[in-house]
């Protein structure tokens, strides 16, 4: 996706964040803007994660409190202005932090969704009583035909089979030797 190249997903903020600016210089001050400082937090977090969204939040903190600073609002103590300042970046970097999570988390399960759907369309499942000779271990098919145990589970399933003799067999057949 477009979106999610990191020069295209910080060109996109970092442009909505200066018409922002733009337009929070050249309103009054009493028309409140910073609930906007949150959307190029927002959009980089979702887009690229919680590292580069708290990035983001802390240039839209600094934004936010440059464009506060040269509006003329009157506060009676520098103080508060920083309060005020410090509120928003705290909620911009709590954002980024929920928003990136989140985003991450949908990733991460994606994955693991595609994983599982590969994994799950590579399972031939064998239901159901299977006819097996008591001698020879041949399978009968849906036909009728005997086939041997080894190319009907290769022909109905991705398994393939080795031989070997397990120790009970060997045993039995160390002893009839003898």
């Amino acid at each position: 996706m477009l979106w999610t190249r990191p020069l295209a997903a910080w060109l996109a903020a970092l442009l909505f964040l200066a018409v922002l600016i733009w337009v929070d210089v050249c309103t009054p001050w009493e028309l409140g803007f910073t609930a906007f400082y949150m959307l190029p937090v927002l959009w980089i977090a979702w887009n690229r994660g919680i590292h580069e969204g708290v990035a983001m939040a802390l240039l839209s903190g600094v934004a936010f409190y440059t464009v506060d600073r040269t509006s003329g609002q009157p506060f009676s103590r520098e103080f508060y202005r920083i309060w005020t300042v410090l509120n928003h970046e705290g909620t911009y970097l709590v954002a980024a932090w929920a928003v990136g999570g989140l985003s991450q988390g949908l990733r991460t399960q994606r994955a693991l969704a595609g994983r599982l759907e590969s994994a799950l369309a590579e399972v031939k499942e064998l239901r159901g009583y299977l006819a097996v000779c008591a001698w020879c271990h041949a399978i009968r098919d849906e036909e009728g035909h005997w086939q041997p145990m080894e190319v009907f589970l290769a022909s109905h399933t991705h398994a393939t089979t080795t031989h070997g003799i397990c120790p009970a067999c060997a045993r039995k057949m160390t002893e009839t030797r003898a």
